[in-house]
């Protein structure tokens, strides 16, 4: 079982009954040996009345939704940190593009451009781990941003 999806899953339970935790955190929750397997959820100091507005399904590997669709502010915080989504988004160069504008590898060179002089020498180099990085893209539906070594996209 994946501890991410059972934590997620008992916020939501929590969410269900009328609660929002308002500090889920490493120290609040509990791996015990429990009759059902659950993580457990404690520490509700900050715990307040809550009717849990979530619109969309938590689905793990999908992208990760717009927060203001997505309806619950805790759980999509939660379901980020969880690294539950796949990012929407390609960093390069120091920009974020969003992934339904890639649809070539210039898109990418471009938007490095337009933030910082990239000297002609090195527009090849960049060029190619550019495509490089769209092809591993779609590939994989995207990715997270834990899937790759970050020094194998310095540039």
């Amino acid at each position: 079982m994946d501890a991410r999806l059972d934590v997620l899953r008992s916020v939501a339970e929590i969410h269900l009954a009328g609660v929002m935790h308002n500090d889920v955190n490493d120290d609040n929750i509990l791996f015990t040996s429990t009759p059902n397997g659950k993580p457990r959820i404690v520490d509700f100091e900050y715990a307040e009345k809550h009717k849990c507005r979530r619109e969309l399904e938590i689905v793990e590997g999908a992208p990760a939704p717009p927060r203001a669709l997505f309806g619950c502010p805790e759980l999509w915080d939660l379901a980020i940190r969880l690294r539950i989504w796949r990012s929407r988004c390609v960093s390069f160069y120091g920009e974020y593009i969003d992934e339904d504008s890639i649809d070539s590898p210039q898109v990418l060179i471009d938007s490095a451009r337009s933030l910082t002089y990239i000297p002609p020498e090195d527009i090849e180099r960049i060029a190619k781990k550019a495509f490089k990085m769209v092809q591993i893209f779609r590939d994989n539906g995207g990715y997270r941003p834990g899937d790759f070594d970050p020094e194998d996209w310095v540039f």
